[in-house]
């Protein structure tokens, strides 16, 4: 027999949402949003390097194994809280405020002043798609350009509208910002960013719910690096927590303990002073 059920009728499926995607982008020449989009991607990124000039311990293989390692890393409970209160004192976000610490730092290890880094986003931004399973993860190149007689201060107000503005224009698909501007792909090389750097609130579960299970967190370590270099980040309640992830054919795990470690010095040069200069931080 027919019983009718108590659940809500199911609303958008992935399906729909892919769907949607493609007729949305199929025709791009006579797509005004997506022209707008586009043009701003363009101007944004107009004398872009090709790539990230890490120094590394070992030659470049002709094509990567993508085999790779990572290093743990914690932003303790005292350098996050202050973290969090130069963020209120600049106006910004602990997003904003770690992203550019980190692009300081390569500019540091690159010795190049134009740093761009990818960010993922989770393409879950319409009420809508927020209970679908499915994949919407896009990424998106932020630029700094650091000028090293700026204090980290105004290098931060000078580049947090810039954030907001690529957020603004992220939706456009990865593929399809590569394909729009015309840029040379490498199978070697990912086009336009070659460093990732991400920040999300730690997932808190209610184990309670689950009292006739034991639940016991395993940590492993990814074997393999889409990237040069990354660094993932997660903010709880009182730190920041994560991992610098790094290609092991490129870097030695020594490097990758040395580089996490420069990132929570410099942490704490900034929010001792951010009034410093760019170049007397380290």
């Amino acid at each position: 027999s027919k019983q009718s059920s108590d659940l809500p009728p199911v609303g958008l499926s992935y399906f729909d949402f892919a769907e949607l995607q493609r007729k949305q982008y199929e025709d791009d020449l006579k797509n005004e949003v997506f022209q707008k989009k586009i043009s701003y991607w363009q101007n944004y990124l107009v004398d872009v390097p090709t790539s990230t000039d890490l120094i590394t311990d070992f030659p470049r293989p002709q094509f990567s194994s993508y085999k790779g390692g990572s290093i743990s890393i914690l932003i303790d409970e005292t350098l996050s809280s202050q973290i969090l209160q130069l963020c209120k004192q600049l106006g910004g976000t602990p997003f904003m405020l770690l992203l550019i610490s980190f692009q300081v730092l390569l500019s540091k290890y690159t010795r190049e002043k134009d740093i761009i880094v990818g960010v993922p986003t989770s393409g879950r931004n319409q009420k809508e798609r927020q209970g679908v399973v499915g994949l919407f993860v896009n990424t998106f190149p932020v630029r700094a350009i650091i000028d090293e007689n700026l204090s980290f201060q105004d290098l931060f107000k000078k580049l947090k509208s810039q954030i907001i503005q690529c957020f603004g224009h992220a939706d456009i698909p990865f593929e399809k910002l590569v394909d729009a501007l015309k840029i040379e792909r490498n199978l070697d090389q990912n086009p336009i960013y070659q460093v990732l750097f991400s920040l999300q609130n730690k997932l808190a579960y209610d184990f309670k719910k689950l009292d006739q299970l034991k639940i016991t967190e395993i940590k492993t370590e990814n074997p393999f690096a889409a990237f040069p270099i990354s660094l993932y980040l997660e903010k709880d309640q009182k730190t920041f927590e994560g991992y610098f992830e790094y290609r092991s054919e490129l870097f030695s795990r020594e490097s990758a303990v040395l580089m996490s470690g420069h990132f929570i010095k410099l942490l704490e040069n900034i929010v001792e002073d951010p009034k410093r200069k760019i170049y007397e931080l380290s």
